[in-house]
C-alpha cells in the first residue's frame, strides 16, 4: 500500500507538472494566435472559440472585441469587393453587346454601299446653277 501511495504522489506531480506544461503552452498558442488576430481566419476562429465559452469571453474581452472588429471589416471588404466585381461584370456586358450591335450595323452599312453601288441606272446628283446677275 505504501508503494500506491507514492505513485500516486508522483503521478499527482506529474499532472501537476502536465498542466502547467499544458497552460504554458496555451499562453504560447493565445501570443500565436493574438499577433495574428489582424487575420480575418484567425480572428473568426478566436471569435467562435470565446462564444463558445461565456468565462473565457469576459476574461479576453479586449481580444474579443479586437476579433469581432478584424471579422467585420473582412465582411464589409467582401461585400464592397462583391458589388464592384458585379458592377464590373455588369460594365463588361454593356461593353460587350454595344460592340456586336455596331458590328451588325458596320455589316449592313456596307451591304447598303455595295448595292448602290451596283445600281447601274441610278443618276449622279447635279446641282442647279445659279445665273445672278448684278
Amino acid at each position: 500500500m505504501i508503494k500506491s501511495t507514492q505513485n500516486t504522489k508522483s503521478t499527482a506531480v506529474d499532472n501537476n507538472q502536465l498542466s502547467t506544461v499544458m497552460r504554458s503552452m496555451d499562453v504560447d498558442q493565445w501570443k500565436y494566435l493574438v499577433s495574428r488576430i489582424s487575420n480575418p481566419t484567425t480572428a473568426k476562429i478566436i471569435v467562435e472559440y470565446l462564444d463558445s465559452d461565456p468565462t473565457a469571453k469576459l476574461q479576453f474581452a479586449g481580444i474579443y472585441v479586437r476579433a469581432r472588429e478584424t471579422v467585420q471589416r473582412s465582411r464589409i471588404r467582401y461585400a464592397k469587393a462583391k458589388q464592384w466585381g458585379e458592377r464590373l461584370a455588369r460594365l463588361m456586358s454593356w461593353i460587350s453587346s454595344s460592340a456586336t450591335k455596331l458590328r451588325q450595323r458596320q455589316s449592313v452599312a456596307v451591304d447598303q454601299n455595295t448595292l448602290r453601288k451596283e445600281t447601274p441606272n441610278q443618276q449622279p446628283l447635279i446641282w442647279p446653277v445659279l445665273n445672278v446677275n448684278i
